[in-house]
């Protein structure tokens, strides 16, 4: 995917800077990293997921994140595309170049080091010598060479507080809060095993909104092979379930269909809640942008997942350009998703919930393991896999229910209208 060149959103952005005398938009080199740290990227701890970025594009096998008091620390496992000099050379470059993986490790270091000020040290399987930041220079220093990939980064800087002050607050668990959320909302999609403190991401179920959580329930994961760039399978995804079938190694678009259901607070039982259906974009590994679909909020609401490659992104690389070809995609995704929305089902819900309240325990928790699995007619490879889970009641309202077996229809109906304009 071609990026957005930095020195085109220098001339037209940024107002600071001199022009010479046939009146070109000039800025030293460092006063142009200084810039592009700040507009970079979306927030403080978007550095970590652009890290995921370089792995999965440069070829690592394996990602860890440790989240430990004072740092976070990522483990890369595999070969890189690319060298201490590279990087070093890179860092003080503001252009692309060609090398995608080192794009955007470059980006995320950015972030730290020069909008965050924070320390940060690098060093790759093989390495005798490491790349340290230590908030105003960088600089290489001797090192025992690793098995791994490794890279450091401070959470403070140096104009935070230190010592017992800074062990004291509660900056510490901010900071691996922030960087977690961030993992958590954009990592689901990761294609080679990703974990952070052994917690593994890289999993359909796990999308935020969309999967597996406290008010989701996921109902349906399905396949779809269009003529559009293929995404891998993340690995994780349905790990430990009796699934039955394998996952296909790649597909152009996963589809979940999921019903929610809001826990009443200081209540049993659950309500009924509403979603918007949602487009995940994704590129080398994670979600640059989700965006609502133009359908209205429901109690069963669909995900697409898709490739975000080839199309446009703006200078933060974190949304996409609402160009022609992204248009004409997303009208492809719309009828090429039909046949799963149209087959779709939320009925064997409350079938397998009654079945487990019939032992009267007062908290029940209600994996659909071994449900099978529901194929829809070729190309599409839908999985149907009941991942109904925890807190039902005994009681259970039947609008919990009802409901979004209802809008799933009216879900079915506008969506039909939609591949069908």
């Amino acid at each position: 995917m071609s990026e957005p060149s930095v020195e085109a959103y220098l001339n037209q952005e940024l107002g600071e800077a001199s022009t010479d005398s046939s009146g070109t938009f000039t800025l030293s080199p460092a006063e142009t990293l200084r810039k592009l740290a700040d507009f970079q990227l979306p927030g403080k701890q978007t550095w970590a997921v652009k890290v995921v970025q370089a792995a999965v594009a440069g070829g690592p096998s394996k990602i860890s994140l440790r989240l430990m008091q004072r740092e976070a620390v990522f483990t890369l496992s595999g070969p890189l595309s690319w060298d201490i000099a590279e990087l070093e050379r890179g860092f003080h470059n503001p252009e692309p170049g060609p090398d995608r993986s080192l794009w955007h490790l470059r980006q995320g270091l950015w972030n730290v080091g020069l909008r965050g000020r924070r320390p940060f040290w690098l060093q790759a399987a093989g390495w005798k010598q490491r790349l340290v930041w230590n908030g105003q220079a960088l600089a290489r220093e001797e090192a025992k060479p690793l098995n791994s990939t490794v890279l450091s980064v401070r959470h403070l800087n140096r104009e935070e507080k230190t010592g017992l002050a800074y062990l004291l607050s509660s900056d510490t668990a901010t900071h691996n809060a922030e960087i977690l959320q961030e993992m958590v909302t954009r990592c689901f999609t990761c294609p080679v095993p990703l974990d952070v403190d052994a917690l593994r991401l890289d999993a359909l179920q796990s999308c935020p909104d969309q999967g597996s959580a406290s008010s989701s329930f996921l109902l349906q994961i399905g396949f779809a092979e269009l003529d559009l760039p293929a995404l891998t399978t993340p690995p994780h995804t349905f790990a430990g379930l009796e699934a039955g079938h394998e996952l296909p190694a790649q597909a152009s678009l996963f589809l979940l269909l999921t019903a929610h259901l809001l826990k009443r607070a200081g209540e049993h039982g659950f309500s009924v809640a509403r979603q918007p259906s949602q487009v995940y974009w994704v590129l080398d590994g994670v979600v640059v942008e989700s965006q609502a679909l133009s359908l209205a909020s429901r109690a069963c609401s669909c995900a697409l997942i898709a490739s975000a490659e080839g199309l446009g992104l703006d200078v933060s690389g974190f949304g996409l350009l609402h160009t022609a070809a992204y248009r004409e995609r997303l009208r492809r995704l719309y009828l090429g998703s039909n046949p799963f929305i149209q087959a779709g089902r939320a009925d064997f819900t409350e079938q397998l919930l009654r079945q487990r309240v019939q032992d009267r325990k007062v908290s029940a928790t209600v994996l659909a393991v071994g449900v099978g699995l529901l194929w829809v007619a070729p190309p599409f490879g839908v999985m149907a896999l009941g991942l109904c889970a925890a807190g039902f009641l005994l009681g259970q309202p039947s609008e919990a229910f009802t409901a979004p077996q209802a809008e799933l229809k009216e879900l079915q109906q506008e969506w039909q209208a939609k591949a069908s304009a």
